[in-house]
């Protein structure tokens, strides 16, 4: 013996009215910290002279880093080129990783044989 069961409301015979489920209504008490993320975000765009400052000097030290890693390293060039992309930052350093990454596609020598270089030269010289 099968028995059917359906989500649809049905109309009985002897009713023409569909029974209705009444759920109950909350009133939410405000938050107590307001609009204080709203307001604040805006704030927070506005940047110092102090940390303007700090960011480019930082910016010309990755500059730096990026230039001074030996030639004889491509991979720790092509490490810190890796961590520098999975940051977020690389549209600040285009010209230089470009450049660096021409470097190692020229300079390139099959000494290091490991996966990880491989993977990893295969990724950014792509």
């Amino acid at each position: 013996m099968s028995l059917q069961v359906s989500a649809i409301p049905t109309y009985t015979s002897t009713q023409n009215v569909v029974s209705t489920v009444k759920r109950p209504s909350f009133s939410y008490h405000p938050a107590i910290w307001g609009d204080y993320f709203l307001t604040s975000v805006s704030h927070s765009k506005q940047i110092d002279d102090s940390s303007e400052q700090q960011f480019e000097g930082l910016k010309q030290e990755v500059r730096r880093i990026i230039a001074d890693i030996d030639k004889n390293e491509p991979c720790k060039k092509l490490g810190l080129i890796d961590a520098v992309q999975r940051l977020g930052v690389a549209y600040h350093f285009k010209s230089e990783i470009e450049h660096a990454l021409k470097k190692v596609y020229h300079g390139y020598n099959d000494d290091e044989n490991d996966l990880n270089t491989a993977a990893l030269r295969f990724r950014l010289l792509r």
